[in-house]
């Protein structure tokens, strides 16, 4: 699996080859909770298997 990590100044972009998959994370201290539930939306991470892993 190759994974690619893009950093600039406000954004985290990651992304991974096979199978493809990319999302753009906010670089910020803190984020709203509409912007988390999108991002594991995205990634296709379901909340409680998100909380567990923190």
């Amino acid at each position: 699996m190759d994974t690619f990590v893009k950093v600039n100044r406000s954004h985290i972009i990651m992304r991974r080859d096979n199978p493809f998959a990319q999302t753009v994370v906010p670089a910020h201290r803190e984020m709203d909770r509409g912007i988390l539930r999108a991002i594991l939306r995205q990634t296709d991470i379901r909340v409680e298997d998100f909380i567990r892993l923190l």
